[in-house]
């Protein structure tokens, strides 16, 4: 029995999605781990404004 032509559009479809969606999740997945290398390296933002409050408290 052969496939209407409309589920085979919608398996492409669904396809093409689903590789964006993963693709998506792996370059966050990596910009996740490359902003948390760097936080933890004292080279990102994150890293700097806590050094910046640590030394900012009144020593006592």
């Amino acid at each position: 029995m052969p496939t209407p032509s409309r589920a085979r559009e919608g398996h492409v479809v669904l396809r093409a999605v689903l590789i964006t969606l993963a693709v998506g999740v792996l370059l966050a997945s990596a910009l996740m781990w490359w902003w948390v290398r760097q936080a933890d390296e004292g080279g990102g933002m994150a890293g700097q404004a806590m050094q910046t409050a640590q030394q900012s408290e009144p020593a006592g």
